[in-house]
């Protein structure tokens, strides 16, 4: 998918828009360039997966060690324009397994079952103009950075 192979460039490029998009940011967070990179590529794919795949995504799920930082999950939930929710402990992929392997011999009837893990959560805090122009400035930095590696 063109749109995929697209995504991995800016990810690739993305510690150069760190560097180049900084001093037009307005709001000068001080945030370490790995908590910015992932943000605006991932709204980017909730954006592909509302429009071009007709999912109406209103939700991300997330777990893994890097959904321990509030900051990246605050972003996401902002540039995604999407509510997240993340298990308080964020390494859930055994706990997962063990849940599935209990369903799996019986424990469960049903997945309705399963007893869920206590959730945080995190609304979308940016109204659809500002969502929007942070990722056309987004989009502005990677055609930067592309323009100056053609």
């Amino acid at each position: 998918m063109d749109d995929l192979k697209t995504q991995r460039e800016w990810l690739k490029a993305s510690e150069w828009l760190t560097l180049r998009s900084a001093p037009s940011d307005q709001q000068r967070r001080v945030v370490p360039p790995p908590l910015q990179k992932p943000q605006p590529a991932n709204a980017e794919l909730i954006e592909l997966l509302r429009g071009a795949a007709g999912v109406p995504l209103q939700q991300l799920r997330v777990d893994g060690g890097a959904t321990a930082n509030d900051f990246l999950m605050q972003t996401q939930a902002d540039l995604g324009g999407v509510r997240v929710e993340r298990p308080r402990d964020v390494e859930a992929t055994a706990r997962g397994a063990a849940l599935l392997a209990g369903l799996g011999i019986g424990l469960w009837n049903s997945p309705d079952e399963i007893p869920q893990p206590a959730t945080d959560h995190f609304e979308p805090t940016l109204d659809e103009g500002q969502r929007a122009e942070r990722l056309a400035e987004w989009r502005r930095a990677v055609a930067r950075v592309r323009s100056d590696q053609a």
